[in-house]
């Protein structure tokens, strides 16, 4: 049988929202928020760089709020996971915590790491992460087209059809070129 060895990390739980980061060191028992944005980010990779101990910065996903974070982190060469609401939701309960505030949660998330120790995520390439965000933009096209395409339908005023047909028009065009781009990235 084979043994693998498991890292010793210090956890951190993050707190993902618009506008702010809510972290905790579970090492330290200490909280703090940042913006999230880059530059705030980056000074914190920075500071995590100079700790002695492996890190991992553990957050629940957002549906994207985190990418900002999680890029930085793996530019860094920092571990990262991104876990499952409900999973965190369910340990919570689990061990008596119903107050829900991001400090409280960024707690309820370190907490969850050390015990669940989740695996760190896989850097995806340069060339991954481009295919990636365009296919998540051309996604988004389509999805806008469609709901373009169904407001044309409901319509009944003809300057408020043109409007319509501008847009659709404008849409059609980046996702055409959005497609050119991924045929460029598959070659």
């Amino acid at each position: 049988m084979k043994t693998t060895d498991v890292i010793d990390f210090a956890y951190i739980g993050v707190d993902v929202s618009k506008d702010k980061l809510d972290l905790y060191r579970a090492n330290t028992k200490k909280s703090e928020t940042i913006t999230n944005e880059v530059a705030s980010i980056e000074q914190f990779c920075k500071s995590l760089k100079k700790l002695k101990k492996p890190v991992m910065a553990v957050m629940e996903a957002t549906g994207g709020y985190e990418t900002i974070l999680v890029r930085a982190l793996a530019k860094h060469n920092i571990c990262a996971a991104v876990v499952n609401p409900r999973q965190v939701r369910d340990f919570a309960k689990g061990i008596g915590i119903d107050a829900k505030t991001d400090k409280i949660d960024a707690m309820v998330i370190a907490r969850f790491a050390e015990v669940v120790k989740p695996a760190p995520m896989v850097k995806a390439s340069e060339h991954n992460q481009k295919h990636s965000a365009l296919a998540t933009r051309r996604g988004q096209l389509l999805q806008l087209i469609n709901q373009e395409g169904n407001r044309l339908r409901q319509s009944y005023d003809e300057d408020a059809k043109t409007s319509i047909r501008n847009t659709l028009d404008f849409l059609r065009k980046e996702a055409k070129e959005l497609d050119e781009q991924l045929g460029k990235c598959s070659k």
